[in-house]
C-alpha cells in the first residue's frame, strides 16, 4: 500500500508540474497554519511525512500481524 501511495504522489508531482496545482502539498506547505509545520521547511517535510506515514503504517498494521502469528502457532 505504501508504494500504491508513493505512485500516487508521483503522478500529482507531475500534474503539480503540469498544471501549476499544488496537489498534496508537494510544491509548498499550505498557507495557514497546519502539522506541516512541525516537519520543516519544504523539501524536507516531504520526507518526513513518508517517514511519519511508514510508523503509523506500521502501529495500525501491528496488532493485526500479531493476531496472525498466534492463530499460525495454534494459540488462537
Amino acid at each position: 500500500m505504501a508504494l500504491v501511495t508513493l505512485g500516487y504522489a508521483l503522478c500529482m508531482g507531475a500534474v503539480n508540474i503540469v498544471t501549476g496545482g499544488n496537489y498534496l502539498w508537494l510544491r509548498h506547505p499550505p498557507t495557514g497554519a497546519s502539522l506541516l509545520d512541525l516537519l520543516g521547511p519544504w523539501p524536507w517535510y516531504l520526507l518526513w511525512m513518508a517517514v511519519v506515514g511508514f510508523a503509523m503504517l506500521i502501529v495500525l498494521e501491528a496488532p493485526f500481524a500479531i493476531a496472525r502469528r498466534r492463530a499460525s502457532r495454534g494459540m488462537g
